[in-house]
């Protein structure tokens, strides 16, 4: 409710003829900093207000007979209409001093013209305010200001509280001034911190949102880094803009490959062939996470994971050879669904290797986790020497997991650039 009151109070003084007149007052100066922006609006509210009780007194004293204090009231508008300007230009220190000048010298003549009991001293009061909502720094033009404030208020209180003033007006006329500036200075400081008020929750909700946008990027760049990297590698880039390449003693490393991709790929558009490869390593992404293996890389139609790291453990062979085994079993279920239904199909291959390698990010753009070392070019191997719908691992792999799973002996087999090496098929669980 207050604040579309003041919404409504700002926008009416915006639209007052005489406020419209004031070059520059509907508008922003350019470059204006976000620390200066609310103390130019409130400097322009408050000098505008001025500029209205002036006005209010003017015509006070014309119906008073006081040509002098019309005037100097006058002269103040005009006074005020500069701060307005130079306000404008990005004077607000300079504008703020003039104004407080300004009430002061303003109001030692209506004291002394008028008495102690007309209140016009009250806007000293008031004015002792605003060198605290002047932007922060220049602490010392501030101290100044204040100590000048509460300096005058002083010497007037001694010098005119018991003087006798200029003029002499009858006790309406009194009354009625005494009760006009209790009411302006009120309203004045209500009008100010009001403004400041609503400034500062409209500064915390911002704040309140871009802090939670902020989060909610974090967050998205949190995800896509965890989506490319292991966790533990993207906290360590993340902590030291570096991750060190590691050494891992025993990881088993998968290698898959479409039989007949070339086929496939002649038969369909660009456009369905990715979507195609996307539906299978969309579900070889679900079935390696179950069993907390690491994806790391496609090329092609070339999947590529390993178990056993970012975190090592000794169970990587059989987590592999179970999430193959769900692998070989979801391909042979989508051959079988589109076999029925005359669609294209995959057969896959799938080979299995265990032993060292070396894990950690190459490059400093579009950098990418991978691994190297002999075990992951046998694992290759033993891709490109099985056969479709197969599971083919190394004499090293059935080592660690035959006393969990049936296997077939193949042999030794050449392998390229390998010679001889024992393989297996993997045929299920015991």
């Amino acid at each position: 409710m207050l604040l579309n009151f003041f919404n409504k109070l700002i926008a009416f003084l915006k639209n007052l003829p005489l406020v419209r007149s004031i070059p520059g007052f509907n508008s922003l100066p350019e470059g204006i900093t976000s620390a200066n922006l609310r103390f130019y609006k409130l400097s322009n509210l408050v000098l505008t207000l001025g500029m209205l009780i002036h006005s209010s007194w003017v015509w006070l004293f014309l119906i008073m007979d006081v040509p002098e204090m019309v005037y100097i009231n006058i002269g103040s508008m005009a006074i005020y209409i500069f701060c307005i300007i130079i306000n404008r230009y990005g004077f607000h220190f300079t504008s703020s001093v003039i104004m407080v000048v300004e009430i002061l010298l303003h109001q030692l003549y209506a004291v002394q013209s008028f008495g102690w009991e007309a209140g016009f001293q009250n806007y000293i009061i008031v004015i002792g305010l605003f060198p605290f909502l002047m932007p922060k720094g220049r602490w010392f033009v501030k101290s100044v200001l204040l100590g000048l404030c509460i300096c005058t208020y002083i010497l007037f209180d001694y010098w005119f509280q018991d003087a006798t003033p200029i003029h002499e007006i009858n006790s309406g006329f009194l009354n009625y001034l005494k009760v006009t500036n209790i009411l302006f200075s009120y309203a004045s400081m209500a009008i100010s911190g009001a403004y400041f008020n609503i400034a500062m929750h409209e500064t915390e909700g911002r704040l309140y949102q871009r802090t939670n946008e902020l989060i909610a990027e974090k967050n998205k760049s949190d995800e896509l880094l965890l989506n490319i990297l292991p966790h533990e590698t993207a906290l360590e880039l993340k902590e030291t803009g570096k991750a060190v390449p590691k050494s891992f003693e025993m990881v088993t490393v998968m290698f898959t490959d479409f039989k007949n991709f070339t086929q496939f790929s002649e038969k369909l558009s660009a456009e369905s062939l990715v979507h195609e490869i996307n539906h299978y390593y969309s579900a070889f992404d679900g079935i390696i996470t179950k069993y907390n293996i690491e994806k790391i890389k496609t090329i092609g139609d070339g999947y590529m994971c390993v178990g056993g790291l970012p975190t090592e453990n000794t169970t990587n062979a059989h987590d592999a050879i179970a999430a193959a085994i769900e692998l070989r079993d979801f391909i042979a279920r989508e051959k079988k669904e589109r076999e029925k239904n005359g669609e294209l199909f995959f057969d896959v291959r799938i080979g299995i290797h265990t032993g060292p390698v070396v894990a950690g990010i190459v490059g400093i753009k579009k950098f990418a986790y991978d691994i190297w070392g002999d075990t992951v070019n046998t694992a290759s191997r033993m891709e490109s020497s099985g056969e479709a719908g197969e599971i083919n691992i190394s004499g090293a792999t059935y080592e660690l997991i035959k006393d969990s799973y049936n296997c077939t002996h193949r042999g030794k087999i050449v392998a390229k650039n390998k010679g001889e090496i024992d393989m297996y098929f993997v045929e299920g669980k015991v």
